[in-house]
């Protein structure tokens, strides 16, 4: 059975690898989704997976890498997709620039990459 949810944490979880460390450990885990880091200093995921590796991921969430300090996490249940069909791999996005932005400016559809292609990640510097 599939789990969908939305999280949020704050404490000192910007600077520190918080978001690659995620992708990692949700790719490790065959979590599907987004992370992305929120301007007021908080880092914002979107996770999709079976509900032994959600459960697994949100513990992992309330102590993040090695220099992380989390203060606290808000985890809300959302409707799974389950069939994916928002996304097929787990993607890092810079700041609060919206998932369907790079779904409608990409030429390719995230769905149909090659199953060989497990990660990808879009970090987008704005100089």
């Amino acid at each position: 059975m599939q789990r969908r949810v939305h999280i949020v944490v704050s404490g000192r979880v910007q600077g520190v690898g918080y978001r690659a460390s995620a992708f990692d450990k949700a790719k490790s885990l065959g979590i599907t989704g987004w992370v992305r880091n929120l301007p007021e200093g908080n880092v914002e995921i979107l996770a999709e997976g079976d509900k032994p590796s959600m459960e697994a991921f949100i513990d992992w969430c309330a102590s993040g890498p090695r220099w992380a300090r989390v203060d606290d996490v808000q985890v809300s249940d959302e409707m799974p997709k389950g069939d994916s069909s928002s996304y097929s791999v787990f993607i890092i996005l810079w700041y609060s620039i919206p998932y369907s932005f790079f779904t409608k400016t990409f030429p390719f559809s995230i769905n149909k990459l090659s199953n060989s292609i497990r990660s990808l990640i879009i970090d987008i510097n704005f100089w």
